[in-house]
């Protein structure tokens, strides 16, 4: 199979692939060369793939998992290489946790301006 690992910031090709793991939103799957088409949403989760008997573990941060014939298409927001699972497990927890600290406080900020946007606006003498 052919894998291509779509992120916002770059795109991985990787031929020969001979064993895809993943987690989808309604399970583990496992895909091989010869498995009918496929689809699904991924979870936050680790994602391995096996090429030329080399193991890759990643973890990812959701995305969309698509198998059409040879081609095996993964688009997520984030991944992360990891050398075994103890060290994906570490490095999961700390940038997956620094991401959604930051948009919490992201969240906090927009929600802070919006509210003092209908405030001035009802200083003003108009409505919201």
């Amino acid at each position: 199979m052919n894998l291509k690992i779509i992120t916002p910031l770059e795109v991985y090709d990787v031929s020969n692939v001979d064993k895809i793991y993943a987690e989808g939103l309604e399970g583990y799957f496992t895909i091989l060369p010869k498995h009918a088409d496929y689809v699904s949403s991924l979870a936050t989760s680790v994602f391995k793939f096996v090429s030329g008997g080399k193991e890759s573990v990643f973890a990812v941060d959701g995305g969309v998992f698509v198998k059409v014939g040879s081609d095996v298409s993964l688009a997520v927001r984030h991944i992360i290489k990891g050398d075994d699972l103890v060290d994906l497990k570490n490095k999961m927890e700390k940038e997956f946790y620094e991401i959604d600290d930051n948009e919490r406080k992201t969240r906090t900020a927009l929600a802070s301006l919006e509210g003092n946007i209908a405030k001035l606006l009802l200083e003003l003498g108009g409505e919201v």
